[in-house]
Parts: C-alpha cells; structure tokens; sequence
C-alpha cells in the first residue's frame, strides 16, 4: 500500500509530509570517533583516514555530523566520514514525495558545477514509494530516473527520522569539510538556495 502523504507548494518552499503510513525513527549517532574508524571500500572517491581525534556531535549547526554507514545503488556501503575534506551537500528525501523528485533532476548538475573545488552530493532515502526502506534496485530506479549518478543511500538505519523528526521532505543541509554541519536546513529546498548555502562552504 502506498503512503498517504501532503505536499505543500508554495513561492518559499515545496514539501511533502506523510499522513500515516511512515515508519518511526531509529536511533542516532553511533558516538564513533576517527580512532576508530576505517574506511569502506567503494566507488566513490574518499580519505583513507580521519583525524583521531573526530568525534560525533550530533545534526545541529557546528555539531560534528555523525558517521553512517549505508548500501549504496551499487550495493557498496558507503560512510558519511569518507568524504572528509569535502563540502557535502546531504538531501534527504523520499521516493514517494512529488518535490523530493524535481530536486532530484537538479543533482547531477549541481554535483558538475562543484566537483572541482571539493564538493559531494549525497541523497538519503528512508522511504520507497510503498513507504517501506528502499533496496537496491529502488536506488537504481531512483538514479534512473533523475540522471542522478552521484550517491544515493538506503536509510536502512532511520537516521534521516532523527535529522527530520517532523518528517517533511526533501530536507537539505550542508555539512563543512571538517564535518561540521554548516547549514542544518537549507530554506527553501531549491536549486538556488542550495547552490549558494554550498558556495558560502567552499
């Protein structure tokens, strides 16, 4: 069964919001620190290691972004933490949501346009369209259908409830090359307010 949700279109803002059917959160950060962390083997580019002394924060501004670690459309796992160094441009959004996939189709070029000067676009999704944690091939969809070649993770964890407790999509945030989250929410979720939240990080 397919999620019941609104969407809410205005000159500001476009989002969406479940009505019933999304599943509760799951817990946050792990508390992992880079002592501990080692890097996953992928396709994506990424350090090798991390300042020992990295510590999760948490999602608020000047916080440290907590590590994940999700599958991928390849099927690799990825971390948050690999891409240290870079500014990351983290879009949670949801497969059913109407405004999550016209903010898809501006990804690739915004990945382009950035690339260059250190700069990673990761998209997030809890949620599929029946409401339910997306597999691979919902991920592969998802890239195909918004030319999207830039990574995309399967909540599998629940860590977008936790960034988004009031679970309106899409949610964007930039996080700094440090890891340190820059911009908690990104308003409007638009091309042009995520482009400049990116370039005053770089």
């Amino acid at each position: 069964m397919r999620p019941w949700f609104i969407c809410a279109l205005s000159v500001t803002s476009a989002a969406c919001t479940p009505e019933l059917t999304t599943p509760d959160g799951a817990g946050g950060g792990d508390g992992l620190s880079g002592a501990d962390w080692e890097a996953p083997e992928n396709a994506w580019h990424g350090v090798d290691t991390v300042p020992s002394d990295l510590e999760a924060g948490g999602w608020a501004e000047g916080q440290v972004a907590p590590d994940f670690r999700l599958v991928d459309q390849n099927g690799d796992t990825v971390s948050l933490w690999q891409f240290y160094g870079d500014v990351i441009a983290l879009d949670l959004s949801t497969m059913w949501c109407g405004p999550c996939q016209l903010l898809a189709r501006e990804v690739d070029e915004v990945q382009e346009d950035f690339e260059a000067e250190g700069f990673i676009y990761i998209t997030l999704l809890p949620e599929n369209v029946d409401g339910e944690v997306p597999s691979v091939e919902n991920l592969n969809e998802w890239a195909e259908r918004n030319s999207v070649s830039a990574p995309i993770l399967s909540d599998g964890d629940g860590h977008a409830y936790d960034i988004v407790p009031d679970k309106i999509w899409p949610h964007v945030m930039v996080i700094g090359r440090d890891m340190r989250v820059v911009e908690s929410q990104v308003l409007p979720a638009a091309d042009a307010s995520i482009r400049l939240a990116i370039e005053d990080a770089l």
